[in-house]
């Protein structure tokens, strides 16, 4: 049960039909984003034992821009006991000039699980990454969960291959609140797992990630603690 659905120039959610006892949400953009100066703030709200899942209609591009302050994107997650949340998040488009802050906060409840997937695609063809700025928080039942960031501002430090060398798609899928296994999934200190593929291109990208994807939204819920 949807209790609120709210948006604005920049973003509104859309209910969709659901056969599961998940609400299904698709994030539409009705117009071009982000320039600088452009702010947008997504709240997601789960509640005990609800289930929610969030599709994006089309991918986010960071467009270059001349001036003016950065553009900020700022994504707040709170799940109640018990809640599930599933987030197929399209692909973030970082052209050359643009500047973005993006900041991600998910505050979970014990026995909350959120699945989230994230592609960052590193310019279009031919060009760099512009300025993006990037930290994710999690929390969980009370306690630090994850914390990592991203500058590609540190042109060296990014192209260096501790970080994605010359990749230019970074996909990752990340499950707080529960552990999966597989190849290359690094398991957090507490319950989560994360997969993470740096490649040429999002078709590469998406087919070491896709399979992972899938089998973790198939099995909802705090297993393999």
């Amino acid at each position: 049960m949807l209790n609120r659905l709210a948006g604005d120039d920049l973003l509104r959610p859309r209910r969709l039909s659901s056969r599961s006892s998940a609400a299904r949400v698709a994030l539409l953009q009705p117009t071009a984003s982000l320039l600088r100066g452009d702010e947008v703030t997504i709240q997601v709200n789960v509640g005990p034992g609800a289930r929610l899942e969030l599709l994006d209609v089309a991918g986010i591009v960071a467009h270059p821009t001349r001036g003016g302050p950065p553009a900020r994107l700022r994504t707040v997650i709170e799940l109640g006991p018990g809640a599930w949340l599933e987030w197929d998040a399209k692909p973030l488009v970082l052209c050359e000039g643009c500047d973005l802050r993006r900041a991600i906060t998910i505050d979970m409840d014990d026995g909350a699980t959120v699945l989230l997937r994230d592609t960052l695609v590193f310019g279009r063809a031919a060009e760099q990454p512009g300025v993006f700025k990037t930290r994710t928080v999690a929390t969980y039942a009370g306690a630090p969960l994850h914390q990592e960031a991203l500058d590609t501002s540190e042109t060296d430090a990014l192209r260096s291959e501790a970080v994605i060398g010359p990749a230019r798609v970074l996909d990752t899928v990340a499950i707080y609140g529960a552990r999966r296994p597989g190849h290359g999934v690094l398991q957090l200190a507490g319950p989560g797992s994360m997969l993470m593929v740096a490649a040429p291109n999002a078709a590469d990208a998406h087919k070491a990630v896709d399979p992972s994807f899938r089998d973790w939204r198939l099995r909802p819920g705090p297993s393999n603690r």
